[in-house]
């Protein structure tokens, strides 16, 4: 049993989807609605992500807890680093330690990069969502302080296109010509790296 948050997303709906196709039961928090349709294994629950007390009883049992928060525009926020603090605070209460967090990879340099993209399009990316990544990088700080099996999953420029069929990953390392992935294959990569105690308290780069 899994448990996602940020269920009502883009890559939280994917992830919903693909782990009901699997044969998992899933839990999908959310504040509003679901547009995944009611199946059998789905449980949606309604709650704030923000207030541990409202999520405990979510995460209680996982073999899974998934982090697909993201912010709704590039204003100041904390919601990252808030959520996530809430999601260890309940899990360690409940004794869930397997939490998996979708982070950004453009947040982070890259000395891969070719000379334009070091020198103008990833700061100019660092610039314009310089409030998204600040929160990023303090919520990645935040989950690398906890006692649980964590794992980032950093993701470059995320697409609505058609699942490529594979992506590439790197872990602990940048990875070169990181720059897009259907977020299709970003929910696939979540879902296979949750079993997998190798990447337990790893960051992983991934893109197609």
């Amino acid at each position: 049993m899994i448990t996602v948050f940020g269920a009502s997303g883009r890559i939280g709906g994917l992830l919903v989807r693909q782990a009901l196709d699997s044969g998992h039961e899933v839990r999908a928090v959310v504040r509003g609605t679901l547009t995944e349709a009611a199946r059998p294994g789905l449980t949606v629950i309604r709650a704030n992500v923000l207030d541990p007390t409202e999520i405990t009883e979510a995460v209680t049992g996982a073999d899974a807890v998934f982090s697909t928060l993201g912010p709704p525009n590039t204003r100041p926020t904390t919601i990252l680093t808030d959520g996530l603090r809430s999601i260890t605070t309940a899990m360690t209460k409940a004794g869930t330690t397997r939490l998996l967090a979708v982070s950004a990879d453009g947040a982070y340099p890259n000395p891969t990069d070719g000379p334009v993209l070091r020198a103008v399009g990833r700061p100019l990316l660092q610039r314009v969502l310089r409030h998204t990544f600040a929160d990023v990088r303090t919520m990645e700080d935040l989950i690398r302080t906890t006692p649980l099996d964590w794992t980032i999953l950093r993701a470059p420029r995320l697409t609505d296109t058609p699942s490529q069929g594979a992506y590439r990953t790197s872990t602990g390392t940048p990875l070169p010509r990181a720059r897009k992935i259907p977020r299709t294959d970003v929910a696939a990569c979540l879902l296979a790296l949750a079993p997998d105690p190798s990447s337990h308290r790893t960051t992983i780069t991934v893109a197609t």
